[in-house]
């Protein structure tokens, strides 16, 4: 649990603990969605500047502390295993395609093409699509993605 005082007044090491902790459970994860879970955690409307400068300070932190990792924005725990997950009922910050980790996108095509192993690029954008559960304006980013992964041999799509 967070205390109630404000952010930059607590210990930045439980903080880098409590962020570590939803790292681990969340991974790969935004560290806009971490902080939006702080957030929720302390029941509050929003975030200071002064919390989330505490908070990206405690993330750094973190990664020294509990030997997390950042990529592109993106937090991990050591041995995180990626899987997709379904957006559909989460808050809508979290159904955008930005929110969605680039090694995500390439573990939903993964399975979509176990699942179905014969579909054009299109077919497999709009498939991973619904299987993370985005807004609707996400899909031009995941098809983009999708492109990506074919464009560098990532993925094999059928014509």
């Amino acid at each position: 649990a967070i205390p109630a005082e404000p952010l930059p007044g607590q210990p930045f090491a439980g903080l880098a603990g409590l962020l570590a902790e939803i790292v681990a459970i969340e991974a790969p994860v935004h560290a806009e969605a971490v902080m939006e879970r702080v957030r929720l955690l302390r029941g509050a409307t929003t975030l200071s500047a002064e919390d989330r400068s505490a908070l990206a300070q405690a993330l750094r932190l973190a990664k020294s502390l509990h030997g997390l990792t950042e990529t592109g924005g993106f937090w991990s725990a050591e041995d995180t295993t990626v899987t997709a997950r379904d957006r559909s009922q989460a808050a809508p910050l979290m159904r955008r395609a930005a929110m969605v980790a680039p090694v995500e996108v390439e573990a939903a095509a993964g399975a979509v093409l176990t699942a179905s192993p014969v579909l054009t690029e299109a077919e497999l954008a709009a498939a991973i699509h619904r299987l993370l559960g985005l807004e609707a304006a996400a899909a031009p980013a995941i098809a983009a993605r999708v492109a990506g992964l074919v464009g560098a041999g990532r993925v094999s799509v059928a014509g």
